[in-house]
C-alpha cells in the first residue's frame, strides 16, 4: 500500500496496491485487509499542508501483475472478510471512491472479478476501470506527473515512494 505524494489535478489522492511477494503461501488476505485499513487511518491523520492538501476523493490503482490463481482462491476462501470489506469501502470510509484501477490484468482477471462484481454498488462498479493492454488508457485518468517511474510516471520509483510511506505510517503507531 503506498499513498502517492501528488495529488492528480481534480485533486484526488492515488494509492497504489499490490503484492510485493509473489509467493501465495506468504499471502493472507485477512492482513492485506487489516494493512489497509491501517494505512486508511494513517492517511486521514495527516494535516493538510501545502505539500498535500486535503484530498477531493480517492484513486486506487490495483496492480495484479503477480497475482496468481492461488491468491485469487485465497481471497475466495474468506468471502465474509471481503463482503464486509466492500461493505465498509462503498459505506463506511471517510472519503469518496472516484475510481478503482485494475492494471496489468491477466486473461484470467476477468472471471476472477466476477466473484466481486455482485457485491459491488452501481457507482463503484461503475468507476472501475480494468487495463489489461497497457497503461495507456490508466493515463486518461491519471497524469504521469501523479504516478511512480514503474508505471511511466515522473515521480520517484514505487519501492522508494513505499519507504517513504513507511516512515509516515510507523511515525503514526
Amino acid at each position: 500500500f503506498c499513498a502517492l505524494p501528488k495529488l492528480t489535478p481534480e485533486k484526488f489522492k492515488v494509492t497504489i496496491i499490490r503484492i510485493a511477494d509473489e509467493n501465495p503461501n506468504h499471502f493472507s488476505y485477512v492482513d492485506a485487509t487489516k494493512m489497509a485499513l491501517m494505512m486508511f487511518d494513517s492517511c486521514f491523520t495527516q494535516t493538510d499542508s501545502a505539500d498535500l492538501p486535503v484530498a477531493a476523493g480517492e484513486c486506487f490503482i490495483i496492480d495484479t501483475r503477480v497475482m496468481s490463481c492461488r491468491h485469487f482462491l485465497k481471497i475466495a476462501s474468506n468471502l465474509g472478510t471481503l463482503r464486509l470489506f466492500m461493505k465498509y469501502l462503498q459505506e463506511g470510509v471517510p472519503f469518496v471512491i472516484k475510481h478503482m484501477h485494475f492494471v496489468n490484468c491477466s486473461s484470467v482477471f476477468s472471471k476472477i472479478f466476477s466473484l466481486v462484481r455482485p457485491m459491488m454498488k452501481k457507482e463503484v462498479f461503475e468507476s472501475t476501470h480494468i487495463h489489461s493492454e497497457g497503461l495507456d488508457s490508466l493515463y486518461e485518468f491519471i497524469p504521469k506527473s501523479v504516478l511512480p517511474k514503474d508505471y511511466g510516471g515522473d515521480l520517484k520509483s514505487i519501492d522508494d515512494l513505499h519507504k517513504d510511506c513507511m516512515k509516515i505510517f510507523e511515525s503514526k503507531r
